[in-house]
């Protein structure tokens, strides 16, 4: 069922199914609440789940909205859907990751659990692996720059090879066409980049690291093996920030576990909701 809720002025439509406990899904930065899609309905027999679309959040070519701004909205927006008392486990892929353990330093006491997939670190700039994306980024500070850039031969071909570092397998098979885009998806991946850049670049990154040591919430982080956007120990440091956590690598898979990986990832789940009630 899709609903509408109006949070700080803005606007997150989300759909609803299942009945228990609450369960939120977030969506990364580039990804849409589709991509739960292979999820929801295992989700949806134990859980009261919960997927909202976060893209004009995100992406409003309107408004700015940083990433502190983002948590305190869906803060709110998360109270609001909870009943009285009850708290709502969290899972969150990439960027959305990262709003996760944001909330959860935010307002603990409306967060449960944490499982991350592939979750997004603090100061993310300084945790990317590969030269290309980073490049992308810092040319996403000036949208005019990037958008001339994006359009010699040169910067076209670098959107095919991240699709590679990604491992994706329907952000390649799609990459051979990359180089031949019209000038409206080239004008959108600016604007994704630009925005990107904004945020991150705009975030005092050090007050989530100063704080994320204390969330108390049991943390489950998933990985796949494949996994290149991030530098490859990142995994076994984030596992180490959290002071509750556990890390489940996937073989084979890249960075979209929900849709690469979806039965290992609601084993995963199952596994870890079922060894936090045998120790409560």
């Amino acid at each position: 069922m899709q609903k509408r809720l109006n949070e700080k002025g803005h606007t997150i439509t989300y759909r609803e199914e299942g009945h228990g406990p609450t369960m939120i899904l977030l969506h990364g930065y580039g990804g849409s609440p589709y991509e739960w899609d292979h999820l929801v309905p295992g989700l949806a027999s134990k859980y009261r789940v919960i997927v909202p679309n976060l893209t004009q959040l995100f992406l409003d070519p309107y408004q700015r909205v940083r990433f502190n701004e983002q948590v305190d909205v869906l803060s709110g927006f998360i109270r609001r859907i909870l009943k009285d008392g009850e708290q709502a486990h969290l899972l969150a892929a990439s960027y959305g990751g990262a709003l996760a353990w944001a909330l959860s330093v935010h307002d603990p006491r409306t967060i449960g659990r944490l499982i991350l997939l592939s979750p997004m670190p603090p100061n993310p700039s300084s945790r990317i692996r590969f030269p290309n994306l980073k490049r992308l980024l810092w040319l996403g500070q000036w949208p005019r720059l990037l958008w001339m850039f994006l359009n010699t031969g040169w910067g076209k071909r670098q959107l095919p090879d991240i699709a590679t570092h990604f491992n994706v397998a329907w952000l390649k098979a799609k990459s051979k066409r990359l180089d031949e885009m019209s000038p409206r998806k080239v004008r959108l991946i600016v604007h994704v980049l630009h925005r990107f850049a904004w945020i991150v670049g705009r975030e005092r990154w050090r007050y989530w690291e100063d704080r994320i040591r204390f969330i108390e919430s049991p943390v489950c982080i998933i990985w796949g093996s494949e996994d290149r956007l991030y530098l490859e120990s990142e995994p076994e440091r984030l596992q180490q920030v959290f002071p509750a956590c556990r890390l489940h690598r996937i073989h084979g898979a890249g960075h979209v576990l929900a849709k690469e990986s979806p039965t290992q990832v609601e084993a995963i789940i199952e596994s870890f909701f079922g060894a936090e009630r045998k120790s409560a």
